[in-house]
């Protein structure tokens, strides 16, 4: 499901059990004070509303759900309804949705086993700490999607264990976003500022699965595939990160370079650099079945429309 970019508020849903509805209420004021727009139900449902109605709008409108684990959760039937919600609309929206909030006092064996996996704000200990990195990857998030289009989506575990495998000792650890508007997406991801560029673009590709060439029976062409990342507006090299001043936050473009070759007349027809981020854009423009007059060259539009399959399998 496409999300709407974001021109409000951050705004979360906090999912709890009545006996927490103290600790409930102190996390909305919270929140609130720091600047998240919080949907809650003791402050909106109005006697005679339907609640099931205002809970399933509301889960509709948010950006995160945030759910309070403590003694009291199990076996609360709107709670758990509300968390299986939350873990559906994580595979929906191929991001991070519900947010697990760990209340005090809460033993370890209350945390359902569905939601160990997920790393969950744990105000157990150093309470104020853990809320202020909430509220900061919220706004953060928020930011990468009104900017970018889309809210970022975590690394696989594969790929952050094979960043975490290239750290070195006194290596700094710093989060990057990489994101093509061909997939419509933006990928989160930890990597070693002592890395190369070449080891993150690498990565990416391989974790995509993004194709290196493809043939097109029908034109009788091979459409091959450059890829590389840019950091504000330049390409970058094989310098480390750190050499490249690419930073904590740091937003990394992936370009797609194209070159068709005619397979019939065995010679290139063009090597012209027609990246994803121009070609999607003009694709709609022109006449799918258009090409350059005398020249043999594709159209932006065609060569556009031909290549997308090879990357439909990432939008899946």
């Amino acid at each position: 499901m496409a999300e709407q970019e974001p021109s409000r508020q951050p705004q979360v849903f906090i999912s709890y059990a009545r006996p927490d509805e103290t600790q409930a209420r102190s996390l909305v004021e919270a929140l609130t004070k720091l600047g998240i727009n919080v949907r809650f139900d003791q402050s909106e449902i109005r006697y005679g509303d339907n609640a099931i109605l205002w809970m399933n709008n509301a889960l509709a409108e948010s950006d995160y759900l945030l759910l309070l684990l403590s003694g009291a959760t199990a076996g609360r039937y709107w709670v758990e309804t509300e968390w299986a919600a939350g873990l559906a609309k994580d595979a929906e929206l191929r991001r991070t949705f519900l947010i697990p909030v760990v209340l005090p006092d809460t033993d370890d064996t209350d945390i359902p086993a569905l939601l160990k996996a997920k790393r969950y704000v744990d105000l157990r200990r150093d309470a104020e700490k853990e809320l202020l990195r909430l509220v900061a990857q919220i706004k953060s998030d928020a930011v990468i999607a009104r900017d970018l289009g889309s809210y970022p989506i975590p690394a696989p575990a594969a790929l952050a264990d094979r960043c975490e495998a290239q750290l070195t000792p006194g290596a700094e650890m710093i989060t990057v976003f990489v994101h093509s508007n061909r997939f419509a997406r933006v990928m989160r991801l930890r990597v070693p500022q002592s890395a190369g560029a070449g080891f993150v673009l690498t990565a990416v590709r391989e974790e995509l699965g993004l194709p290196f060439s493809m043939i097109d029976d029908k034109l009788q062409l091979e459409l091959s595939y450059e890829y590389y990342l840019r950091f504000r507006g330049q390409r970058l090299t094989t310098q480390t990160l750190a050499e490249q001043d690419v930073r904590d936050g740091a937003r990394l473009e992936l370009w797609i370079r194209l070159v068709w070759r005619d397979l019939v007349a065995n010679r290139t027809l063009s090597k012209n650099t027609v990246a994803f981020l121009t070609t999607m854009r003009v694709a709609t423009r022109l006449d799918p079945g258009a090409r350059l007059g005398a020249t043999g060259r594709l159209a932006e539009g065609e060569l556009a429309d031909r290549a997308s399959p090879s990357f439909d399998h990432v939008d899946r």
